[in-house]
Formats: structure tokens, C-alpha cells, sequence
């Protein structure tokens, strides 16, 4: 799929609850592609017109310990990333999805620690919604997406680092104000290959508004019709092929980066298409993790800020 209300409170919340915390965000997670692509749900089959996004976000956090059987050296990480998103009526039933992607992280390490300068990744996504009332009923529809990318290291980008995320999910509009998305995402050369899709739109009150996915769960508050404040916790992060290698048996391999952040922040719309975002709080949970090489390394809560652009027409 954002704290500075909220943090760590105890070394035990840290040893238990991030545990817990970390499994559940992956478990409910991958809400849909689109969705984390977009920012936003699918649009549901039947919209008549064609709708397009265009996503510009940065993010940095300072200088953070990592650790393994004790510090061996810090990470600062800015990451900056963009991605376009379209969504165009075929049959009053179904509807194309498309997109592309594009994600940069820099990693500036100090000590012994075997990371990559940088981690990129580009993408495109690519997939169908159909509605299926006549099958279910009203508010029922289904979602297909895959998302064929390259990834790597500071070396540059190969056919090595090919993957082919896919996700099948069933939506239910149980009213105007509650939206369910639920099927599976599926990587291959993810840690966690297979892992379930679960997410919730609620409508509670007016202006109220809580989601619960991937890649942020949280609650918001439309505090007027250009200003929208949030809270909750945010995922940052991706599945990177490694081919050059900082440490002995580390080369040609993935690794896995992931940052579970709490924070708050806004959304303020700028005209007719075009929504600023700013989000800072806290990482809670940060690991870098070479799974086929029973590798990672545990990084130390230290703060976050982003900044984002995105304009819809």
C-alpha cells in the first residue's frame, strides 16, 4: 500500500506487536495492484467515461541503525517513484486497466552493510474489471490484473530481474458507504509467494472515511471540500534482484525491502485535478531480507516524511 501521533511505546510492543503488526499488513495486503498503482480502487464496470492518474510521490527517512546480532552500520533512504494509470470502458460490463511504473530508491549506507547503492524498478500494469451481477448480484465484480517489471540493483537493469506479479480479487459494494475487496496475490519471487487480498472501504459518517489494505490502512477526515486529513499506516517498499554482491554469497539473488511506517497527514486538491499530499510520522518496522540466502538485516525506528502529486482527469 504514514506517525507523528504515534509511537513505539515499549521494548515489548517492539519485540511482539511489530511482529504481529508486519504479518498482518502483509496478510491483509495486496488490495489490488491497480489499487496501489492508482492509489485508489478500480473504478467499478459501468462508468461510462474514461479515467486517467498520474502519480509523482518522494519519499526520505534520516540515518537509522541496522542491525544483526548487533549494529553493523546505518541506512538513509529517499525514494522517489512515478506511475500513470488508466481505466477505459469496453462493454457497459468490463473495463481495461493499464498502467506504468517507475520506482528509484537510493540507499546511503555507512559500515559493513551489504546493500545496494540504489534499487529500481520499472513496470506496467495491465488487467480487466467485469462486473458480475447477472452471476452474484448487484455490486459484485471481479478483477484480473498482472504486472510484468524489471528490477535491480546499482549494476543496471537485466532479464534476470524479471517477475510477473498477478492478483484475482472479488468486490462487493455491500452499500453505497461499505466496499469489500477480497481473492490473492501471487509472486514468485516474493518471500511470501502467495498471500491473501483483503481490504474494506467504510463510509462511516459524514466525512468520515476508514480503509483497511494495502498499501495504507487508515482513517480520514474530509475537513472541506479541497482539504482531507489522515492517519493510519503506510507500506513502502518491493522485491529487487540483487546481481552484484556487497558480501560474500549475496550476489545474483532477491532481496526483499520493506518499511511499515505510522504517520498522519493531508491531501489538499488544487483546482480540478490536481490533489498535494504530505504524510510524516514514524517507521516502525524496517527489514532488508535475502530470503534464498537466509540474510536480513533489522533496521531501528527513525522518522519518514513524502510529498506527492497527483492529478486525475
Amino acid at each position: 500500500m504514514m506517525s507523528p501521533p504515534w509511537l513505539p511505546c515499549s521494548s515489548t510492543f517492539s519485540r511482539l506487536g511489530l511482529h504481529s503488526v508486519r504479518r498482518w499488513l502483509l496478510a491483509a495486503g495486496a488490495l489490488l495492484t491497480a489499487s496501489a498503482l492508482a492509489g485508489q480502487p478500480a473504478p467499478m464496470p459501468g462508468a461510462s467515461r474514461l479515467s486517467q492518474e498520474l502519480t509523482l510521490s518522494h519519499s526520505f527517512s534520516p540515518s537509522g541503525d541496522l542491525e544483526r546480532n548487533g549494529k553493523v552500520g546505518e541506512v538513509k533512504i529517499a525514494q522517489s517513484s512515478v506511475a500513470y494509470f488508466l481505466s477505459v470502458p469496453i462493454t457497459p460490463e468490463l473495463r481495461g486497466l493499464a498502467g506504468i511504473f517507475h520506482t528509484y530508491t537510493s540507499l546511503d549506507s555507512t559500515g559493513p552493510v551489504p546493500l545496494p547503492d540504489r534499487l529500481q524498478l520499472w513496470g506496467v500494469s495491465l488487467g480487466a474489471t467485469r462486473t458480475l451481477a447477472k452471476a452474484f448480484g448487484p455490486g459484485w465484480s471481479s478483477t484480473l490484473m498482472l504486472r510484468p517489471y524489471l528490477s535491480s540493483d546499482s549494476s543496471g537493469l537485466g532479464d534476470a530481474g524479471f517477475s510477473v506479479p498477478a492478483s484475482l480479487s472479488l468486490g462487493y459494494r455491500q452499500s453505497p458507504a461499505l466496499t469489500w475487496n477480497f481473492g490473492l496475490n501471487v509472486n514468485a519471487q516474493s518471500d511470501n509467494p502467495v498471500l491473501p487480498i483483503l481490504g474494506a472501504r467504510w463510509d462511516f459518517a459524514p466525512a468520515w472515511t476508514l480503509a483497511f489494505g494495502f498499501p495504507q490502512t487508515g482513517l480520514s477526515y474530509q475537513a472541506s471540500s479541497a482539504l482531507t486529513l489522515k492517519a493510519g499506516a503506510r507500506f513502502q517498499g518491493g522485491t529487487y534482484h540483487v546481481s552484484t554482491a556487497r558480501a560474500a554469497g549475496l550476489g545474483d539473488t532477491w532481496l526483499e525491502y520493506r518499511d511499515i511506517r505510522l504517520g498522519a497527514g493531508f491531501d489538499y486538491q488544487i483546482g480540478k485535478i490536481l490533489i498535494a499530499s504530505l504524510d510524516g510520522g514514524v517507521v516502525i518496522d524496517r527489514k532488508f531480507d535475502y530470503f534464498d540466502r537466509n540474510y536480513d538485516l533489522d533496521g531501528k525506528s527513525v522518522g519518514y516524511l513524502t510529498v506527492s502529486l497527483r492529478a486525475r482527469f
